[in-house]
């Protein structure tokens, strides 16, 4: 059994936090989401709701009866028990129907504000382009597990300075949320597969600020499916979630239901991710740009804008991406493309058709199979299989 302790607020050195203690069979873990005191007027501790959303996938994988202290929402707690469950039940025959119980009580206290993540990527980007026109308060949080980073809090840091000078110009607020949800609480809540929970959670901490929020999701619809439910990222059914945890008085909104190059397509015309389109899972040294260093996300998302414009559209990036590294090393790009072929990768797959406009020389071409071949011969001489991953760097 999961229990959600009562919620509170507190104060302390400029920051508000809201927090909850969850007894997962008798072993008590704190849950809290945290911003600048400024914000703090926006906190909700008066519902459980937040706790509900952000622990759904353990209490699904654990077989938990979930009781909250506080009341929830009337509709959150009817859509997750009435929809949500018996969805989810018919796609996965041995998952067991939600069991929550909290006295339910009708949702009210949201705000006017329209708000979106922003972390400079790809997709969040794409979503300020978007809505760009009606949002209000963007939104950062350190909840981001799957960085391939040493340091993650520095990485965060460095996110935090990219997203202040994109909500500057854009002349929105920006919301800097920590939390410890992301493996500092409950077992096995990690950011990984928990991305959409991770973000609702915070979204509905916030819940006295917001009246309409836009989750981008990495995920185009047609690569939207509910199963295996104990193993896949719960971003995979966005739009489920999103329907059923919008309740009165906040709509929450799945964005980015198209493919990748259609994102990046939109970016090209769009300053804003013209000098600020982060993708970087590794960080960056000082004075460095995307695409420098060996991250496989700068080089798909390189050959990306090459196959939607060629070199004009990747020249628009120059201040985020080293454009003369990238055209001096293609061949290394076009490994990364063969490499994701190989492993059916869906951006080299959408990409791929586009490669006359990348502008590959039959030098870059030998360079490309020469390091794939290369790459490909260690992987199996060390027992791998050639469908893994394996950089394309020689």
């Amino acid at each position: 059994m999961i229990t959600i302790r009562k919620p509170t607020i507190s104060h302390r050195e400029g920051k508000a936090r809201v927090s909850a203690d969850i007894d997962v069979d008798g072993k008590v873990y704190p849950l809290w989401y945290e911003v600048e005191e400024r914000f703090g007027q926006y906190l909700c501790a008066d519902y459980g709701d937040p706790w509900v959303i952000g622990l759904l996938k353990e209490v699904i994988i654990g077989r938990h009866e979930v009781v909250s202290e506080a009341p929830c929402s009337e509709d959150l707690i009817q859509n997750l028990t009435e929809v949500f469950s018996p969805t989810m039940c018919a796609a996965n025959p041995s998952m067991e129907p939600l069991r929550i119980s909290a006295e339910r009580i009708a949702s009210d206290g949201c705000g006017g504000g329209v708000g979106c993540s922003i972390t400079c990527g790809v997709d969040s980007m794409y979503t300020m382009y978007m809505h760009r026109h009606e949002v209000t308060h963007v939104v950062i949080n350190n909840c981001h597990g799957g960085t391939a980073a040493k340091d993650k809090r520095a990485l965060f840091d460095e996110l935090v300075e990219h997203a202040r000078e994109v909500a500057q110009e854009a002349s929105v607020a920006l919301i800097v949320g920590d939390t410890n949800y992301d493996g500092a609480s409950a077992p096995g809540l990690v950011f990984e597969n928990h991305s959409t929970l991770a973000n609702l959670f915070a979204v509905y901490c916030l819940r006295g600020l917001f009246a309409r929020y836009y989750l981008a999701t990495g995920y185009s619809v047609n690569e939207m499916f509910l199963s295996p439910v104990q193993t896949i990222d719960v971003a995979h059914y966005d739009l489920l979630l999103t329907q059923v945890c919008s309740v009165h008085g906040l709509k929450v909104i799945a964005d980015g239901m198209g493919t990748r190059l259609d994102k990046v397509r939109a970016l090209v015309d769009f300053p804003l991710a013209q000098r600020h389109l982060d993708v970087c899972w590794n960080g960056h040294a000082e004075g460095t740009r995307n695409g420098t260093w060996d991250c496989p996300k700068c080089m798909r998302t390189v050959l990306e804008l090459l196959a939607v414009g060629g070199d004009e559209a990747l020249g628009r990036f120059a201040a985020t991406f080293d454009v003369d590294y990238v055209k001096s090393h293609r061949g290394e790009y076009l490994a990364e493309l063969l490499r994701g072929l190989i492993q059916r990768n869906e951006y080299a797959l959408q990409a791929w058709p586009y490669r006359g406009r990348m502008g590959f020389t039959l030098g870059d071409w030998c360079r490309a199979i020469v390091i794939v071949l290369r790459k490909m011969t260690k992987k199996v001489l060390r027992g791998g299989s050639t469908s893994g991953v394996f950089s394309p760097r020689g």
